[in-house]
């Protein structure tokens, strides 16, 4: 009996140092727990957990190199082309502007990201430059355009990153000459595949890149790396826009032979509300309007009582200058609703284009506009693509726009610039409606078209007017509005 009442005494003796030793456990496990080294580690332990789960661990694996490594090749194909025709798998440019419409086969989505386009021609008889365009699912879109340069037999990699919504990319072709595609692919890239690419872009390759690292630390370095490839997209635009859509002497010589054998001529008025307009900017918008290769316009303009005088100088001495410059001094200050009311009043052409005061339209903007018309003199309301237009004079983010779409109208301005209506229409509906200002064309539009129908607005698949938008204060449109 003394000897079990002894190992009693010994078992409670031990329970109570294992108590005492489980308290101070929890203890610092609490202070473990609630330190900062812990809460910062929450992701690595997920990680560890997730990959001693042995049975997942080949998906898991798999998963890793697709992501570090290429992820997939797509095979494009020539699903359509316009201004152009396929012969026996031979593209042949005929018309101003050629281009090829890539789809994937079979339904395949187009992969996106960081994408290496690979191109292989065997055949190329003459000089072509060629640039891709992507469509977003709501229009063929600059976001993702990059030029190809100049194709040659053989075959070339591009390295593009292409938006996430993409649906379908457009071969665009400059060239007369006939083109032979044996194969058109597209390849995701993983990081490590990236990674490779960009080295090739580097002068000094992995060492100069490995130096970079250590110099500048891993942010930096992706920066420095990634600037070629951003430099060379942002200037895909200005590219395209160079080759593609620039007029020289030859051209406007055709296009005004053109408007020679035009059975129907109607005078355009363009209108254009005015306010304290910065004299270089505003001189650069009519001398744009003057530039025009259709003659038969003229420029109405209400200057909104603007206490700056330069403006006003610069108006008088164009008006001077061109008996189709009409101008009203407004004696109060309204807003841009009522100054281009104003403006309106003062229209006599059957057609009425609206135009801010430091916009720009290219020299061909009427002239497609009346080009439209010959086929359709009963259209109501016309509308045009559109870019934008630094400072410095740089073209930048097109909106390349789509046929009629109501539905996309019900949820954006589709019209916008460059619109048009017919003068008649806009007087009918009473212009602009004043307390609709920042979002008085998109109203416009709406009320013009209630009075109506929707086949009588006609898509100009040009850009036709190039917004100004200043880095600092946005454009005339948004920044005076609500004078």
């Amino acid at each position: 009996m003394a000897k079990l009442r002894e190992e009693t005494e010994a078992l409670e003796l031990e329970a109570s140092r294992l108590q005492s030793r489980l308290s101070l456990l929890e203890q610092r496990y609490a202070l473990m727990v609630t330190s900062a080294s812990w809460r910062r580690a929450v992701d690595l332990r997920g990680r560890v957990k997730k990959w001693t789960n042995l049975r997942a661990f080949p998906r898991r694996l798999a998963r890793l190199v697709s992501r570090y490594w290429r992820r997939g090749v797509r095979q494009l194909e020539i699903q359509s082309v316009c201004d152009a025709t396929m012969d026996n798998g031979t593209f042949r440019p005929k018309g101003s502007h050629p281009g090829a419409l890539l789809t994937c086969p079979d339904g395949q989505s187009l992969p996106t990201g960081w994408i290496l386009l690979e191109l292989e021609l065997s055949r190329c008889d003459g000089a072509s430059t060629a640039v891709i365009v992507s469509d977003d699912s709501l229009g063929f879109s600059m976001h993702g355009m990059f030029a190809i340069g100049r194709l040659t037999p053989g075959r070339s990699q591009h390295l593009v990153r292409l938006p996430a919504t993409t649906k379908r990319l457009r071969l665009d072709i400059k060239g007369d000459h006939p083109l032979r595609f044996t194969a058109i692919k597209a390849t995701h890239l993983g990081q490590i595949q990236l990674l490779y690419q960009l080295l090739q872009y580097q002068p000094s390759g992995l060492p100069g890149f490995i130096g970079l690292l250590v110099k500048k630390g891993v942010h930096q370095a992706k920066i420095d790396l990634l600037a070629p490839i951003r430099s060379g997209l942002a200037a895909g635009y200005r590219i395209w826009a160079a080759r593609f859509d620039s007029l020289d002497q030859e051209d406007l010589a055709a296009i005004g032979r053109q408007i020679e054998d035009f059975a129907y001529r109607p005078l355009i008025s363009i209108v254009m509300p005015t306010y304290n307009s910065h004299p270089d900017y505003l001189a650069a918008a009519l001398d744009s309007v003057l530039a025009q290769a259709y003659s038969n316009w003229e420029l109405c303009i209400a200057d909104d009582c603007s206490p700056e005088p330069a403006g006003k100088a610069v108006l008088r001495r164009y008006a001077e200058k061109d008996r189709r410059i009409k101008l009203t001094f407004r004696t109060e200050n309204g807003n841009i609703s009522a100054a281009t009311n104003s403006a309106i009043d003062l229209a006599e052409g059957e057609f009425t284009a609206l135009m801010d005061h430091d916009d720009l339209l290219p020299a061909h903007a009427l002239y497609r506009l009346v080009l439209e018309l010959q086929d359709h003199p009963e259209a109501d309301i016309l509308y045009s693509s559109e870019d934008k237009i630094d400072e410095a004079g740089e073209r930048w983010g097109p909106y390349f726009k789509q046929d009629w779409n109501y539905d996309l109208f019900l949820g954006q301005n589709l019209v916008s610039h460059l619109g048009v209506y017919r003068t008649a229409l806009l007087k009918k509906i009473g212009g602009f409606q004043l307390g609709y200002e920042g979002s008085q064309d998109y109203d416009l539009a709406i009320r013009a078209l209630e009075a109506t129908r929707h086949d009588k607005v006609r898509r100009i698949p040009d850009v036709l007017y190039h917004w100004r938008v200043f880095s600092t204060s946005g454009s005339f449109s948004t920044t005076q509005q609500g004078r």
